[in-house]
């Protein structure tokens, strides 16, 4: 999908980056049906709002190194943690940065 968008920009364009860290503590009853080398994973959730979907989280190294193949960092990914408020507990976390495609 990355390599598509990068694709489709024009050499300099820019894209935003908001995704679903892989530090986040998951809150809603899951199974992990996917782990990658690089400390990511995948979730369905077996109950909660989202039921039955599927859900990826990704690591700061797997971001980068996505980012490597074909875009160059205009602000560096960075995580930003939000606690739940009770009665619910954990963090939820998102990485986010702004790329540019390779001239």
């Amino acid at each position: 999908m990355l390599a598509r968008t990068a694709g489709l920009l024009k050499d300099g364009g820019l894209l935003f980056v908001r995704v679903n860290s892989a530090s986040t503590e998951v809150y809603h009853p899951h199974e992990i049906i996917e782990r990658t080398d690089s400390g990511g994973f995948t979730v369905r959730y077996t109950a909660g709002p989202k039921t039955g979907l599927g859900i990826h989280f990704l690591s700061r190294i797997g971001l980068e190194s996505i980012e490597g193949q074909w875009f160059t960092a205009i602000e560096p990914i960075a995580e930003q943690i939000t606690p739940r408020e009770a009665p619910k507990h954990g963090s939820w976390a998102q990485c986010e940065g702004v790329w540019a495609t390779r001239a």
